[in-house]
């Protein structure tokens, strides 16, 4: 049966949200998407920020950041624990650390990335060689059943291939 989801262009919504049970406060948090971006058949949790780039087939997890120019396809991005402040991500560039999230020109494709990753700029998770199986944890990531999985609070740095 084809689909007949569109994608929906989003630009600029702040909406807070809270949500309460039996007159209990359960959670406070703002929804966030800045400029125009087309998300296709995808889900997107509380207090993410994206800047154009293409969602598709994927599950954004909470307080996610994706930069300009970035394609997330058939992927599962577990979000962050926590908000780097503008101030912490400029003094990470700086000092050469890949800041909290997913960076600028970046591909994901069949992909699970776990909490509180760091993907530098024009990173490539593609699995480009079709491996089946392989561990890298040295290096931030392994591959399952041909699936690249990030490990938690793995660091992969700018214009790398996986």
């Amino acid at each position: 049966m084809p689909s007949t989801a569109r994608a929906q262009p989003t630009c600029a919504v702040l909406t807070p949200l809270a949500m309460s049970t039996k007159g209990k406060k359960v959670r406070n948090a703002v929804r966030v998407l800045l400029s125009m971006m087309p998300m296709i058949e995808s889900m997107l949790g509380e207090g993410c920020i994206l800047k154009e780039c293409t969602v598709k087939r994927s599950v954004i997890g909470i307080r996610s950041r994706i930069e300009t120019g970035c394609l997330i396809d058939n992927a599962l991005l577990m979000g962050a624990d926590y908000y780097e402040s503008p101030m912490e991500r400029a003094k990470n560039l700086e000092i050469g650390k890949v800041p909290l999230g997913i960076g600028a020109n970046t591909t994901i494709q069949r992909a699970i990335v776990d909490k509180n990753a760091r993907i530098g700029r024009n990173v490539r998770i593609v699995n480009k060689d079709r491996v089946i199986e392989t561990s890298r944890e040295d290096l931030g990531f392994v591959i399952q059943n041909g699936i690249i999985v990030i490990i938690k609070n793995a660091t992969i740095p700018d214009g790398t291939v996986i």
